[in-house]
């Protein structure tokens, strides 16, 4: 029974370093897909594109740095939604906690997440307050 513990332990803890340390699936560009905003606490979802273009998003490197495509426009509904894309930096603080920096228009951003789900379609983030 022990040794069957100790192997379900190992199981367990394996599967949760498998996911949390393929970032291999992060080094792409992903576009917002939905914004959710649970009583307070949002969740971000990304869909894997092959180009920001006229979207709000994120494009990973494996060197730290990212892009950021970020609308213009003072409001969502605008028909003629306008993107600057900025350079910016990504690192993890913690085994799951990605935080992305950057500045436009004057204003330096810091923002951290919890990473939620990343596959190669998919990228999901709990923004933290």
């Amino acid at each position: 029974m022990k040794a069957l513990t100790i192997l379900l332990s190992c199981i367990i803890f394996c599967s949760f370093k498998q996911s949390s340390s393929d970032l291999t699936f992060l080094y792409q560009t992903w576009s917002l897909s939905q914004y959710k905003n649970n009583n307070g606490n949002p969740i971000i979802t990304y869909k894997s594109t092959k180009e920001l273009g006229n979207r709000s998003g994120y494009q990973f490197r494996n060197d730290g740095t990212l892009s950021v495509s970020l609308s213009v426009s003072q409001f969502i509904c605008e028909i003629d939604n306008t993107f600057e894309l900025v350079e910016g930096k990504w690192k993890f603080s913690e085994d799951s906690i990605l935080e992305v920096s950057y500045e436009s228009n004057g204003y330096s951003y810091h923002q951290s997440f919890v990473l939620k789900e990343l596959n190669a379609l998919e990228l999901v983030l709990h923004k933290q307050e």
